[in-house]
């Protein structure tokens, strides 16, 4: 992972400028899981032409009566766009998998973050 981006996204989830929430990058209530941090941190250094936050749903979301914003069309994995930007390769999945978990079982973000300085 890029070391610059690394610690931008550590400072981030430390910063209390986000709030934590579960099961989607960004959900509707503008809650962040700790990936949907890093994408709205892409989203703040790319030009306006890049992806964008997008409030809707997919069958996952209808079945549970529930809506989520995506980032570009994905709202839970990160975009391929993200992961380029950050500088993650493909062996680093299996962090970004336990950081998801990580997250939706209530690990708060200043953890996370260690998990990440740690692992990535």
């Amino acid at each position: 992972m890029d070391p610059t981006i690394k610690h931008q996204w550590t400072e981030a989830l430390r910063s209390g400028q986000y709030p934590q929430g579960k099961e989607w990058l960004r959900n509707a209530d503008g809650a962040y899981c700790c990936l949907g941090v890093l994408c709205e941190l892409h989203r703040q250094t790319q030009d306006l032409t890049g992806l964008q936050w997008n409030l809707g749903r997919n069958d996952y979301a209808y079945y549970r009566n529930d809506c989520a914003y995506y980032y570009g069309d994905h709202g839970v994995f990160l975009p391929k766009a993200v992961l380029a930007w950050a500088g993650l390769e493909h062996k680093e999945e299996e962090v970004l998998e336990d950081l998801m978990c990580q997250n939706d079982d209530g690990v708060l973000f200043p953890t996370i973050a260690d998990y990440i300085e740690e692992h990535l």
